[in-house]
């Protein structure tokens, strides 16, 4: 697949205003724009073509153009995250053959208010 810039834009909300990469990058201060659109309108034409079944039927045609749309950003709620898990190195996370992932062992529980007692 042959990526085009025509086919994402960037913005600072789900509804827009989209603006360019190009225009995206040129901006002193992106921070705002925390949204991405793809459209693939925006690629060469040979990629939305689909061969139909029952179109040539009706119409004659054999080939529909097709396309779509997604957007990408944060989701709407606004929660924090109620705790963070420091990773320990390899060699601290060996307990004897059990599975630790992302610092947290499976079969634990935790009580976030008593993980730092000290802080």
């Amino acid at each position: 697949m042959q990526w085009s810039d025509g086919a994402i834009e960037f913005g600072p909300s789900p509804d827009g205003p989209w603006i360019s990469p190009g225009d995206a990058a040129a901006r002193s201060e992106p921070n705002g724009l925390r949204f991405a659109k793809v459209d693939t309108r925006g690629l060469a034409p040979a990629y939305g073509e689909v061969q139909t079944f029952f179109l040539p039927v009706v119409s004659g045609q054999s080939k529909a153009s097709t396309s779509a749309q997604a957007i990408a950003g944060p989701s709407g709620i606004a929660v924090s995250p109620l705790g963070l898990c420091v990773m320990n190195p390899d060699s601290k996370r060996d307990r004897h053959g059990e599975l630790e992932e992302y610092g947290f062992r499976r079969g634990i529980s935790y009580d976030l208010m008593q993980l730092n007692p000290d802080a």
